[in-house]
């Protein structure tokens, strides 16, 4: 009978995870911004596009990459944390292949996210960009209070913590955030993380696997390797 009854208990158990499991899915199902959905390159413009990415972004990689993603995001989107988790990850694997552009695209203007975006420009006048927006993205709960940016100075030298307050407080990033976000709307981006790589936009979330095999296909295209040097540098 207490076996019974033991026996019973942990089926019980068993369901109620289930149904949190199922729950957790359909949750994120309906929170996730869609399948990626490629599109052309605008034909019009491809030159000034490159230019305006050149004058906005905020670029990490080589010189001359053989492998260009541009990514548009905000600081306050959960789905650009995978996001820039992923891209950290290829830049770490792809140091001399692959080169990523930051494109501002602040979703609400009217919130306390921009002065992060600002921020991040003014870290990555004193050549912390990275550092600043890891901690940005860690910190997303915060970043629509008033001055919730400053939490993502932890961390930072007190000298580069002072510069990039004073650069904030100055405004001069603040006018370069807003045409970025302008601009991915130009292209008609609604979303975020959205990407213009190879040519094509997308909009949504780029598994990381996917995202890589478009990387290695960039690069291979790009570059002449013997195959051992294919083999050392590339799955």
């Amino acid at each position: 009978m207490r076996a019974s009854h033991v026996t019973r208990r942990v089926l019980d158990g068993i369901f109620v995870i289930a149904l949190l499991i199922a729950a957790l899915l359909w949750w994120k199902a309906r929170t996730a911004p869609g399948p990626v959905v490629p599109g052309e390159f605008p034909s019009d413009a491809p030159l000034q596009i490159s230019e305006r990415v050149e004058q906005l972004a905020r670029y990490v990689g080589p010189q001359d990459p053989a492998a260009h993603v541009i990514t548009f995001f905000d600081f306050s989107c959960g789905w650009c944390l995978e996001s820039d988790a992923s891209l950290r990850a290829l830049l770490a694997r792809y140091p001399d292949h692959l080169g990523v552009s930051f494109v501002d695209f602040v979703l609400d203007s009217t919130s306390h996210v921009s002065s992060a975006h600002e921020a991040a420009h003014c870290a990555a006048d004193e050549r912390s960009f990275r550092h600043y927006s890891a901690a940005a993205f860690a910190r997303q709960s915060q970043l629509s209070e008033r001055n919730g940016w400053t939490s993502a100075l932890l961390g930072l030298p007190d000298s580069v913590a002072r510069s990039v307050r004073r650069c904030v407080a100055s405004g001069v990033h603040r006018k370069r955030v807003a045409n970025a976000s302008d601009f991915a709307r130009s292209l008609g981006l609604t979303i975020t993380p959205s990407y213009l790589i190879d040519g094509r936009l997308y909009s949504g979330v780029i598994e990381p696997t996917v995202m890589d095999s478009i990387v290695v296909a960039m690069v291979r295209r790009a570059t002449k390797w013997t195959p051992l040097e294919r083999r050392a540098a590339l799955p």
